[in-house]
């Protein structure tokens, strides 16, 4: 590490320590009905009133009753070495998103029955919740807070407790396929700068494959354009054939049919991303601009995967903070990071102001990060309560995340809490 990245280094522990001072706000009546319950008595809620699938038994998750309903669906599942099927959340996370339901469920059901679900939560007597960011706790240099402190990394329906103070507003931003961006920026492969340059890099990547007519849309080809997401974004993981055929549910050899047209479509990556994992393999630094290093003392901890994967994880990480930066920079006072997305807080009369300010700062970002290869769009925050998303929420209303919210309206009625109209 050279003397401008060690300042920057400094600079950024800073800034985060003043975004980990701020906290975040949240209506204290919703709280303190959800803390009274107390981890025990959500799990008895949830076994009583929200498990859909009768996965829970006696308060705790029935592995018997998990398995059956894999074995039901007739999904290939990842096993554990004792070949139990796996029940981790990134297992749960990545059914998910392949498939849907039941597996949101049952992912929503494990986060929330979780040890410190609610019981970790801090509220200060300012009516804030607190969580240390502590950045550079992984490999990658990004944030590791509490996992039973940081409300952001609960449950998707605990988001439903933040609201802002009265003239307030909170607004998120996300960094748009930020991982996807990073790869075809760093790689330099024309096709894939291309497809992300298109709006849609998946399905981009399925009309060059001839997936699908050039006039394809998402709604018009949603089955394809999920599967050409699904090696997309697991080749960046360094995820292999069964994996993809997994997550597609289109088996093996449908997995390495997908994976053969990625190759072909993006040749220049494959090569890009070999090199990163022969460099890394013949024991020297795989470094980000900002200098962050992999290189395992021990060179039998080293693995291809998180090789391939460290240059896009960490340049992600280095992108959020010089973004926090310019941000503090400009005054705007950051309230919470979540991996690629930064959350603020304005008087609500300034709001339309700030998201300019926000979006271009965060553009900026990704271009000096990126060697000004390529700007990485930014999502601004939504009111689209119909679909149960707001991420733009103006006192007295509340925050809104449209994977938690059909959990907390039920939650809300079960506890006798009032929601916001149109509102969650």
């Amino acid at each position: 590490m050279n003397l401008q990245q060690a300042i920057l280094r400094g600079a950024s522990m800073a800034a985060f320590g003043a975004i980990g001072d701020r906290g975040l706000p949240v209506d204290v009546e919703r709280y303190k009905q959800v803390r009274h319950l107390g981890n025990i008595g959500l799990r008895q809620l949830w076994q009583e009133h929200l498990d859909a699938y009768r996965l829970m038994d006696k308060g705790s998750f029935c592995y018997e009753r998990f398995a059956q309903l894999v074995s039901d669906s007739g999904m290939l599942w990842p096993r554990t070495d004792t070949g139990r099927f796996r029940t981790d959340k990134d297992t749960l996370k990545d059914a998910a998103k392949a498939h849907g339901e039941p597996w949101a469920s049952v992912y929503e059901l494990v986060r929330s029955i979780a040890e410190g679900a609610v019981d970790g939560l801090k509220l200060g007597r300012d009516g804030r919740l607190y969580a240390a960011p502590k950045p550079f706790m992984t490999i990658s240099g990004r944030s590791a807070p509490s996992t039973s402190e940081f409300l952001f990394l609960g449950p998707k329906w605990l988001r439903s407790l933040l609201q802002p103070p009265e003239n307030k507003s909170l607004l998120q931003f996300d960094w748009s396929n930020q991982e996807y961006a990073i790869a075809a920026a760093l790689s330099q492969d024309p096709a894939m700068m291309a497809a992300y340059s298109a709006g849609d890099p998946y399905l981009a990547f399925a009309k060059v494959a001839g997936a699908v007519p050039e006039v394809a849309t998402k709604d018009s080809h949603p089955t394809e354009r999920a599967a050409y997401k699904v090696v997309s974004l697991a080749v960046l993981m360094g995820m292999g054939v069964g994996s993809i055929g997994r997550q597609t549910g289109m088996g093996f050899f449908g997995g390495r049919e997908l994976l053969r047209k990625h190759k072909e479509t993006f040749p220049v990556f494959w090569s890009w991303s070999d090199a990163v994992a022969s460099t890394g393999a013949a024991a020297r630094d795989i470094e980000t601009a900002f200098g962050l290093i992999y290189n395992p003392e021990d060179p039998a901890q080293f693995r291809p995967r998180t090789a391939r994967n460290f240059l896009l994880q960490s340049t992600g990480s280095d992108m959020l903070r010089v973004a926090v930066l310019l941000l503090e920079d400009a005054g705007i006072n950051v309230v919470a990071t979540i991996h690629d997305a930064v959350v603020v807080e304005c008087q609500t009369c300034e709001s339309p102001e700030v998201e300019e300010i926000v979006v271009s700062l965060m553009e900026e970002a990704s271009r000096i990060t990126l060697w000004d290869r390529l700007t990485v769009r930014v999502d601004r925050p939504k009111v689209d309560p119909d679909r149960g998303e707001v991420t733009q929420v103006d006192h007295p209303y509340h925050f809104q995340d449209k994977k938690g919210i059909i959990t907390w309206r039920k939650m809300a009625s079960l506890l006798g809490l009032a929601l916001d109209g149109n509102h969650g």
